[in-house]
């Protein structure tokens, strides 16, 4: 009697399953190493990217801080100037007022208010403030 073998005694569809998955494992492992290969290329064209990119961003970065800095002064002046526009314009009603009062001329009624602000320490603004609201110096 002849010795039976254990592969002619296992099922001939397992067999070839067994086969086919050895043939599948091997085309996976294939396949990881593949990806790792691709993963190591785009790791490495992203490190040159970087280092390509390093001095352009570090230049935007400048360029952004300088344009915060001009924005930022840009926004001071603004408020100020709308703050001298506002005192302007009291200035100039506190003027019409001692020339309608006093009968002064425009130069003489902001001399009229240049001296009161000397003579008190105050803001020739809060002068001319203190006169639109009273009438009077």
């Amino acid at each position: 009697m002849a010795v039976a073998r254990v592969e002619d005694q296992v099922r001939p569809d397992v067999g070839g399953r067994a086969g086919a998955l050895c043939d599948r494992s091997s085309s996976g492992r294939a396949r990881a190493q593949l990806l790792r290969q691709r993963a190591a290329t785009a790791m490495a064209r992203a490190t040159d990217l970087q280092l390509a990119l390093r001095p352009a961003l570090a230049t935007c970065r400048r360029n952004v801080a300088a344009l915060c800095r001009r924005l930022s002064a840009a926004e001071q002046r603004a408020v100020h100037l709308e703050r001298a526009l506002r005192s302007n314009r009291r200035i100039g009603m506190a003027m019409g007022i001692l020339m309608a009062r006093h009968g002064y001329t425009e130069d003489q009624a902001f001399a009229a208010l240049r001296q009161e602000s000397s003579w008190r320490n105050r803001k020739l603004r809060d002068v001319a403030e203190q006169v639109v609201h009273i009438g009077r110096l």
